[in-house]
């Protein structure tokens, strides 16, 4: 198949017009161009791969035809993240601004649920990107530089690398701390840096008042140059990796690294109608530690036809881990932040989960939880179930959880939202089988387990199991035949008639004020005093919703404590508030990726809140 100017159908290669040329850099010509305010336009083909010379990266990208002319578009984050084109603020939701190599331009955008697609035809064209199709899979081939020279200055701040090229080209952030350039840096530029000892000085990050003294760092080696095929990629230090920020130059064309500890990223991007992707350093009064990096989407409800929905990596078992950007792709999700806490080894939930009114997982200890339907009503409260069975035969007995990856001796129900088969946790369990079709549920059979682990037993299509830990003596009290009611109890009651809940914790607004009380939810003092990645999700008084996340600035692990967190919320305009899980589990999904940190850095997740598109 021939190579051309990108004008793609799904049958081959269509050959563009040229387009004005008003604007040359290094050699390579570049069209401005306002874009223009128009209706999204019927994709045609979309595809879910990208491959930039040879190598698959992630990316989304879309066919479609305006006024006659095949247009080819590229999801928003996947244009920055896998070719370097930075998306600039904007209030606007028909175009994007963008900046790559000081050409300011702005790219018509084309919505189609969930993707929000960049218009990059005239922009290819005049970069010299040549593109081909293969099934789902766009092929992009793109001019590779050559860099001249690298020089590393001072500044008030810290340290600026300069990468010298002959060309504007293709860059990425391929790690946290790695830049991968579609250039070659030549037998040349590797002597000078040979010749050159280029020390970081040490890097002392802000010790917390909780914190542990930390020891002073040898200096460190600025950064490092390998050559990998066509591309060239620099590395620094990875504990400056949070510092470090990269941006494309004209007349020449450069790329600068920054990297200063008072580099903070700043966003205010209108994504879609009554959605914004912020980012700020917030800083708190009376805090000495250069402020807390903060991202977040502000959605407003009244705008557009937003719906808020639990996901998790299955809809057949609450049971499972994964990175929270397969979650909201899977789900098809515009957007979306981690939620509940879960263990990581057995990988189940550990809080409560409940979707269209259906129990996934119960709540657990008492701890914070939020609750939502689709007409703008909100609770954030700490929360309880209680289920008791009161038996024909005159006995009586509390289930303890539901769905439920917290384990302790007494009763726990699963369901079919756990999975097919129920495994055994703990030695010596008593597995009662009920039948729930009828008036009332039914004891149909009972079972002795073995060691933990070691039994696998089916949950029944129409009812469920119970599992007795350590207490024979209530499986006793429900011989098999016995009929009983089961009655359910949320506490507070406000709780009631809400389709969706997720826990998490701890609860840290409400109405305003910090309620922070992480000891009475049974968080361990080390997580109540440490700083760390955090998430969240609150309401503002005028009804907007936020789904936030913090990280640190020394590295991607540290962050913020409860405390402070629940001070940035209030800062950023909350009155309701929940903690959600943190540390590694911390994401925000925007689109096709990340929009709060880098891929490589976080971890998988059993749950999350998904944003999506009502298009009906």
């Amino acid at each position: 198949m021939s190579k051309g100017w990108l004008g793609l159908m799904t049958g081959g290669l269509v050959l563009l017009s040229d387009p004005s040329i008003v604007v040359e850099i290094a050699g390579v010509q570049f069209q401005e161009r306002s874009a223009i305010a128009a209706n999204p336009q019927v994709i045609e083909f979309e595809g879910d791969r990208l491959r930039v010379n040879g190598q698959n990266l992630r990316g989304h990208w879309a066919v479609w035809t305006e006024a006659g002319e095949t247009k080819i578009g590229i999801e928003s984050l996947g244009l920055e993240k896998s070719l370097g084109v930075k998306l600039l603020d904007t209030n606007r939701t028909d175009e994007q601004p963008i900046e790559w190599f000081g050409v300011g331009d702005r790219l018509s955008i084309n919505f189609s649920n969930p993707y929000r697609y960049l218009d990059i035809t005239d922009f290819a064209k005049t970069a010299g990107w040549q593109w081909q199709q293969r099934g789902n899979e766009l092929e992009l081939t793109t001019p590779q530089a050559k860099i001249s020279n690298i020089r590393v200055g001072n500044q008030d701040w810290g340290k600026r690398i300069v990468v010298d090229l002959d060309r504007p080209v293709a860059w990425r952030q391929s790690a946290s701390n790695k830049i991968e350039i579609q250039a070659n840096s030549g037998a040349q530029l590797d002597s000078f840096l040979k010749q050159n000892d280029f020390k970081i000085p040490p890097f002392e990050p802000f010790d917390s008042q909780n914190a542990p003294a930390i020891p002073k760092p040898k200096p460190q080696q600025i950064f490092d140059l390998t050559q990998s095929g066509n591309k060239t990629i620099l590395s620094v230090p990875e504990n400056w990796a949070p510092q470090m920020r990269v941006l494309s130059l004209a007349n020449p064309p450069r790329l600068v690294i920054d990297l200063s500890r008072d580099n903070r990223p700043s966003r205010n991007i209108a994504w879609l109608k009554g959605m914004t992707w912020r980012q700020n350093n917030v800083v708190l009064p009376g805090k000495n530690n250069g402020g807390f990096a903060v991202t977040w989407l502000e959605i407003n409800p009244k705008k557009n036809s937003f719906i808020l929905k639990p996901i998790s990596p299955s809809e057949q078992t609450i049971v499972g881990l994964a990175p929270m950007l397969t979650q909201v792709q899977t789900s098809g999700a515009i957007a979306g932040i981690n939620a509940g806490f879960f263990n990581r080894n057995n990988q189940y939930p550990l809080g409560a989960v409940q979707t269209n009114g259906e129990w996934r997982s119960s709540p657990i200890l008492n701890r914070g939880a939020v609750a939502w339907d689709n007409d703008g009503n909100w609770v954030f409260d700490r929360l309880s179930l209680r289920e008791d069975i009161v038996a024909d035969n005159g006995e009586q007995l509390t289930i303890d959880f539901l769905n439920s990856g917290y384990v302790k001796a007494g009763v726990s129900r699963y369901t079919k939202a756990w999975g097919d088969r129920y495994q055994t946790t703990v030695d010596n369990e008593v597995i009662l089988v009920i039948d729930s079709r009828g008036t009332s549920e039914i004891v149909l059979d009972r079972k002795q387990g073995g060691q933990a682990g070691g039994d696998r037993y089916v949950i029944p299509e129409n009812g469920y199991l119970l599992a007795f830990r350590s207490f024979r003596s209530g499986a006793d009290k429900l011989p098999v035949g016995t009929a009983f009611q089961r009655y359910s109890t949320l506490n507070p009651s406000s709780f009631e008639n809400f389709p969706n809940i997720m826990g998490a914790g701890p609860l840290l607004l409400q109405k305003g004020q910090v309620v922070l009380n992480g000891e009475g939810e049974q968080f361990s003092k080390a997580f109540n005093s440490q700083s760390a990645s955090r998430s969240a999700i609150a309401r503002t008084r005028d009804g907007k919703i936020l789904l936030a996340t913090v990280h640190g600035t020394a590295a991607e692990t540290s962050g913020a404590t409860l405390r402070e967190w629940s001070e940035v919320l209030l800062h950023l305009g909350a009155v309701d508030a929940l903690n959600l899980d943190g540390g590694g589990s911390s994401a925000l999904v925007l689109g096709g990726d990340l929009g709060d940190r880098h891929s490589s850095t976080v971890g998988r997740v059993n749950n999350g809140i998904g944003l999506f598109l009502d298009n009906k």
